[in-house]
């Protein structure tokens, strides 16, 4: 290990200072106890925090063991896995064995597993090899120094996080914060407690840099020196306005893959190839990568789903080649009319997908403002006649169905996966009721009314409302969760009076009350009283 790493490295994890030594003993405590397994000879890991990942991995690989990055919680239950509590439990444990140098093969592999955006995960082999020229080769690239301190809202457990969380840090002596940070309020407290003599390098996504963009304490993000991006395409604009809003801040795009490691990167000016990356297209506009961190045969290189242009070392990215599609003899791009969707003025971001079975488009769409405002004036049915519109000219006809959502289903790559548009699309969502107090026969309830309540694709088309028969059953609902009363135990509805709508983005507050055999309620939302009624107990 020590003739791999630096002996500079450094972790923060639960509050804990930890140097390279300390870390070495913790690898053997965790060696001493993969013996009980040692049968099994191949493990699974996952775990939140990113240095009991770093003790776990590396001890797996030392004692021979076939070790498989999870990028999820699901574990195939075909090994043992290796999860947080585990490895906490480990380190309580006094370690028995001589502390000793650790000596660790380039050759070893792992597996790590796709981001399965286009489908299926696939497993991935890459060795230490690989792992730490890349690291060396971006060191020197970005000049990363042992003064340098990571912190991340990306997970250790795909490749993205790997290589740039884990073995950058640890080749250049940085120091690792091992907590992920995913929101804007957590990043700006780390940011107010971390030493401000250290370099930061934060590593990000999409995702939350389009959160981070619209924060109202955007300029305290300036502390940080580099602000590190990958897993999909940033926005241009966003890039644009973060680049001007932030000018201290080096904001450096990364484009790779799972199988060739990084390819190319972004610092503002386009996507430039990296040295030593041999890049060319098929006919069909396809990247072909020939990259010296990638698996299998080099000199034949690797395909990838991305259609290009490239021009000297400038890589420009025209969209996913799967996302061309044929529809009724004729290509389609999906990108394109992504594109035109998302200039709508309606529309906030909009996703497309083809459906496998009827040869047909959905659209996942979330709405800005305006079209939120104009969904409540006119219905799901108004903002699809508007889209249609929109997309008659160029793509007539294309898009069959229209799902308005709250937010896309990104997942902690900031990808959106087959799975996960499936399940947006299929997911009967309903307001959450939360409890607010239960006490001296009084009890009060509040619940958020989402755009995408599945009763306002019915009925209501035209004029998003919720139903009263729905409001009478949060009642109900919040009489068996707390008091244990029954639909069946209620004799009959003595009275109900509904005096306003409950329409979508509504803060519903609910107030029940008992007395004796007989229970009243009240929903109010927007300073005025929706409904009220009386039941009458068996």
């Amino acid at each position: 290990m020590k003739n791999i790493f630096s002996l500079q490295s450094r972790f923060s994890s639960n509050s804990q200072q930890r140097d390279f030594e300390t870390f070495l003993q913790d690898i053997m405590r965790c060696m001493e106890s993969l013996q009980a397994i040692e049968s099994q000879r191949s493990v699974e890991i996952y775990t939140e925090d990113t240095y009991y990942f770093l003790v776990a991995f590396f001890a797996a690989l030392l004692k021979d063991f076939e070790v498989f990055v999870l990028p999820k919680n699901l574990p195939s239950n075909k090994c043992s896995l290796i999860d947080d509590r585990w490895v906490e439990n480990i380190l309580e444990n006094p370690l028995k064995m001589e502390v000793q140098d650790l000596t660790l093969s380039l050759q070893k592999q792992f597996f790590v597993q796709t981001s399965g955006s286009s489908g299926e995960r696939k497993n991935i082999t890459k060795t230490l090899q690989q792992m730490v020229e890349e690291a060396q080769f971006l060191q020197k690239e970005f000049g990363i120094t042992p003064s340098h301190c990571f912190f991340s809202s990306a997970s250790h457990q795909h490749l993205y996080g790997l290589t740039f969380k884990i073995f950058l840090p640890l080749i250049s002596g940085s120091k690792i914060f091992c907590h992920n940070l995913n929101y804007p309020e957590l990043i700006l407290e780390y940011l107010d407690s971390a030493n401000s003599t250290k370099p930061l390098v934060f590593l990000s996504s999409p995702v939350l840099l389009e959160t981070i963009i619209r924060h109202k304490n955007l300029h305290k993000f300036s502390k940080i020196e580099k602000i590190v991006t990958a897993g999909s395409k940033l926005d241009e604009g966003i890039f644009k306005q973060l680049v001007n809003t932030l000018a201290q801040v080096q904001f450096i795009e990364i484009y790779g893959s799972t199988e060739t490691g990084v390819i190319a990167r972004n610092l503002g000016e386009g996507f430039k190839i990296f040295d030593g990356i041999k890049a060319t297209r098929d006919n069909d506009m396809r990247l072909i990568v020939k990259s010296p961190w990638q698996q299998g045969n080099k000199d034949a290189g690797f395909l990838t789903s991305d259609c290009v242009e490239i021009t000297g070392n400038d890589l420009k990215i025209l969209g996913r080649y799967d996302r061309i599609v044929k529809l009724h003899d004729r290509r389609v791009s999906l990108d394109g009319i992504e594109k035109l969707l998302n200039s709508h003025s309606f529309v906030k971001k909009a996703l497309i997908r083809q459906d496998e079975c009827y040869n047909r488009l959905s659209a996942l769409v979330v709405l800005s403002l305006e079209g939120e405002e104009y969904f409540k004036r006119f219905g799901k049915k108004g903002i699809v006649s508007a889209l249609i519109e929109c997309l008659k000219e160029e793509f007539p006809n294309k898009v069959r169905y229209f799902y308005i959502c709250e937010t896309l289903p990104y997942d902690a790559q900031g990808k959106i996966s087959k799975t996960g548009f499936l399940n947006c699309i299929s997911e009967r969502k309903e307001p959450d009721l939360r409890l607010l107090s239960n006490d001296n026969n009084i009890l009060k309830a509040k619940a958020y009314i989402p755009l995408d309540c599945f009763y306002f694709s019915g009925h209501f088309l035209n004029f998003p409302l919720v139903p009263g028969f729905m409001e009478l059953s949060f009642v109900y609902t919040l009489l068996r969760r707390h008091w244990g009363i029954h639909y069946a135990t209620s004799k009959e509805v003595e009275n109900i009076k509904f005096t306003h709508f409950l329409r979508p983005k509504d803060e519903l507050l609910i107030e029940i009350s008992k007395n004796n055999d007989k229970i009243y309620f009240k929903l109010f939302a927007n300073d005025k009283q929706c409904a009220s009624g009386r039941l009458r107990l068996q």
